[in-house]
C-alpha cells in the first residue's frame, strides 16, 4: 500500500529517495493503514472489475525482504487473479472477505 510505502520511507536512512518501482508492484493500493495489506492473506480483494485471491508475502529474493541488521522488512502481498477483469489507475479496491478462511502457509 501506498501508507506502508510512506511508513518505509520514514524509518529508512535516505527514505525520501526511495523509489517505490524497486518493489516492481503491479498494484498499489490507497487508502489503507500502515501494512494493513499484510492482513488480507486467505482474503478476496475486488480490484476494479477483477478479483484476486491474496495468498501470502511476495516470494523475493531474501535480500530485498530483509533488513542487513534486524531481518524484520518484508513488503508486499502476493495474490493469483480469482476472476479475470479490467483494472486502471485510481479503481476502487475492495476487501471481499470479512476474515480468512484459510491460513498462510
Amino acid at each position: 500500500s501506498s501508507a506502508t510505502l510512506e511508513h518505509l520511507r520514514s524509518v529508512t536512512p535516505d527514505g525520501e529517495r526511495l523509489d517505490h518501482r524497486r518493489f516492481r508492484m503491479l498494484v498499489e493500493v490507497e487508502g489503507c493503514d500502515v501494512h494493513e495489506e499484510d492482513t488480507w492473506a486467505g482474503r478476496r480483494v475486488r480490484i476494479g472489475g477483477a478479483t484476486v485471491q491474496v495468498i501470502g508475502p511476495v516470494p523475493r529474493c531474501v535480500v530485498t525482504n530483509e533488513n542487513p541488521d534486524s531481518g524484520a522488512v518484508i513488503l508486499g502481498m502476493y495474490a493469483t487473479v480469482d476472476r479475470p477483469g479490467g483494472i486502471s489507475l485510481g479503481d476502487p479496491v475492495e476487501l471481499l472477505d470479512e476474515t480468512a478462511d484459510v491460513q498462510p502457509a
